[in-house]
């Protein structure tokens, strides 16, 4: 990243500062001190150091300036993949940020009991305000995945009562539940494919999918059967605390998330803008 504002840093005439997150010990020597076209370039050890410097010489400033703060203030730029347009620096101010997150608690019941699992990139406004802000405006725990691959294992560590995601990794769900079946024996294949998709018409019911139709009696009684013998045993996949999966960035399939309420997990879906935060 650093290379990339080299070559134009000529351009960049506001420009003042450029902070090196990742810079290995020697490198970090190597930049502390030095300007790149009347750049500053710090690592992330000096800023942190010349914090805690601030910090001892000014020991009241923070709290004496943060009352200052309006509700119109600028909160973060966020930039946008340039998706619909050339990309873009979007200015959410504290009011965009609080009033996304009001909204959201004005719906859904949240603790600090919760614990929210993040596996979103925070640059992004979805899981910046729904991952981060979110779970600090109720005093909610926060885990974070360790990494695109395991997912399945966090979930099952952090034991998450709320996760935010993008309908790709349900999807990844549902085709991981469809090939289990291929690991069972003809008999018990049979039966958990069938729950699949008793589990799909309930959960669309449940839903109000237009033309869903309710279960008989026999389907009720079966389906009974089903949550003890597999869909729990599904749950518990998923950590066994989960009070709601949250779909947003794309649009949802409406069967997917009829699959997920059928099983007893509830799936929500989300709409929102960068520029609306979101």
């Amino acid at each position: 990243q650093l290379k990339k504002i080299e070559e134009i840093a000529a351009e960049l005439p506001a420009l003042k500062t450029i902070v090196v997150f990742e810079a290995a010990a020697s490198e970090a020597a190597a930049i502390e001190g030095k300007t790149l076209e009347g750049i500053r370039l710090l690592s992330l050890a000096e800023l942190e150091r010349s914090g805690d410097e601030h910090f001892a010489r000014h020991p009241t400033e923070y709290e004496m300036t943060w009352p200052a703060a309006a509700p119109d203030d600028p909160a973060t730029i966020i930039y946008t993949s340039g998706t619909t347009g050339d990309p873009k620096g979007v200015v959410l101010s504290q009011r965009n940020i609080i009033a996304n997150l009001e909204s959201i608690i004005s719906v859904f019941q949240f603790s600090h009991q919760d614990l929210f699992l993040s596996f979103l990139p925070l640059a992004h406004v979805y899981e910046r305000t729904a991952g981060f802000f979110l779970p600090l405006r109720v005093g909610a725990g926060i885990a974070y995945t360790e990494s695109l691959f395991t997912v399945d294992k966090n979930l099952r560590e952090a034991k998450p009562t709320i996760m935010f995601c993008v309908p790709r990794l349900y999807e990844a769900f549902a085709e991981k539940l469809g090939h289990y079946a291929g690991t069972l024996s003809e008999g018990r294949r049979e039966k958990y494919l069938d729950a699949l998709e008793l589990a799909k018409k309930v959960g669309a019911h449940r839903g109000g999918l237009p033309g869903a139709p309710a279960s008989g009696m026999m389907e009720k009684l079966k389906y009974k059967a089903y949550d003890g013998a597999v869909y729990s045993k599904i749950r518990e996949r998923f950590g066994g605390r989960l009070r709601a999966f949250v779909s947003g960035g794309a649009p949802m399939a409406p069967e997917l998330g009829a699959l997920f309420l059928g099983l007893g997990l509830n799936l929500c879906e989300g709409y929102g803008l960068t520029e609306t935060s979101p």
